[in-house]
C-alpha cells in the first residue's frame, strides 16, 4: 500500500464528542448554552445572529441581489446548477462554526449544519434523487481524514430520505489550490478536475449537490456539469455559507473561504 496514511485523530476526536454529548445536557453548537427542549443545532439568540440568513438572493448562485433576481453574472453566463440554497453568509458566527467542524475535528457540527440546513431548505428538496458531496482534494482528505462536505451530506440525506452517493464523484487530477485564485482563474483550474464513477443516472435524475463554502461556485459550477454529462436533469446546491459579496471578474476572492475544493 502507498500513499499518505489518512490522520485519524480529527476523526477520533468527533466520534468522542459525539459519545459524550450522547450523555450530556444538548448545548447550542455556537455558544454552548444548553438548548431548550424545541430548541435544535443552534439556539435562537445565535440563529438570529448569523448574517445573511433572510437576505435577498440570486435564485441560482445565492450572490444577495436585490429583490432575489437572477445576478448579471447568472444572466450573462448562465451555470449549471440550477439554483442554490444557503444559510447564511460566511461571516461570524457561522465562520467559526464552519472552522471548528473543518479544522478542530468536530465532526458532530456537520449535524447541526445539516439540521439548520433542512429546517430552511426542506421545501427545496422533496424531489431529490441522490444526495452527493462535493470531493475534497486527495492531500487534505489525508491530512484531515474526513470530507466535511460529506459529513454534512449524511445528516441532509438521512433527513430527506433520499440516498447519498458517498464517493462517486471524485477528483481525477491534481489541482491547485483555489484560495486566492482569480474567479477566471478558479474556473481554468477546475475544468476537467471531477469525474463521476456512479454509472449513467436516471433519465430525469433530481441531484443536490453538499458542501460547506461557496466562494465564486467554481467547484459547484463543474460539479454540476459532470453530474448533468451523466444524465442528471436538474442539479441544485445546498451549502452552509456563501461569501458575503460577489467578487468581481478578475478580483480575487477572500481567503478565508474555499469553494471546498482544497480545504
Amino acid at each position: 500500500m502507498t500513499g499518505k496514511p489518512i490522520s485519524l485523530r480529527p476523526a477520533a476526536a468527533g466520534c468522542w464528542r459525539m459519545f459524550v454529548d450522547g450523555w450530556l445536557p444538548r448545548s447550542c453548537a455556537l455558544c454552548e448554552r444548553a438548548l431548550g427542549g424545541e430548541e435544535a443545532a443552534c439556539c435562537a439568540w445565535c440563529r438570529r445572529r448569523i448574517a445573511g440568513g433572510d437576505a435577498s438572493r440570486c435564485p441560482i448562485c445565492a450572490a444577495r441581489t436585490p429583490a432575489a433576481r437572477v445576478c448579471a453574472r447568472c444572466h450573462q453566463r448562465p451555470p449549471a446548477l440550477e439554483a442554490t440554497h444557503v444559510l447564511g453568509d460566511y461571516a461570524p458566527p457561522l465562520d467559526r462554526l464552519i472552522a471548528a467542524l473543518k479544522f478542530d475535528g468536530r465532526i458532530h457540527l456537520a449535524g447541526a449544519l445539516a439540521t439548520m440546513l433542512l429546517e430552511r431548505h426542506r421545501h427545496h428538496l422533496d424531489t431529490v434523487d441522490r444526495v452527493v458531496p462535493v470531493p475534497l482534494a486527495p492531500g487534505r482528505l489525508a491530512e484531515r481524514g474526513y470530507n466535511q462536505a460529506l459529513e454534512i451530506a449524511r445528516g441532509v440525506a438521512r433527513g430527506i430520505g433520499s440516498p447519498l452517493v458517498p464517493h462517486a464523484l471524485r477528483r481525477q487530477r491534481i489541482t491547485r489550490p483555489q484560495p486566492g485564485l482569480a474567479r477566471g482563474d478558479r474556473r481554468r483550474n477546475l475544468a476537467g478536475a471531477l469525474a463521476w464513477h456512479g454509472g449513467p443516472l436516471a433519465a430525469g435524475a433530481r441531484v443536490v449537490l453538499v458542501d460547506d463554502v461557496m466562494t465564486t461556485g467554481a467547484t459547484l459550477d463543474e460539479a454540476a456539469t459532470v453530474l448533468r454529462a451523466a444524465g442528471a436533469r436538474h442539479v441544485i446546491a445546498l451549502v452552509a455559507a456563501r461569501t458575503p459579496a460577489p467578487v468581481a471578474s478578475g478580483e480575487r476572492p477572500p481567503a478565508a473561504a474555499d469553494d471546498g475544493s482544497s480545504t
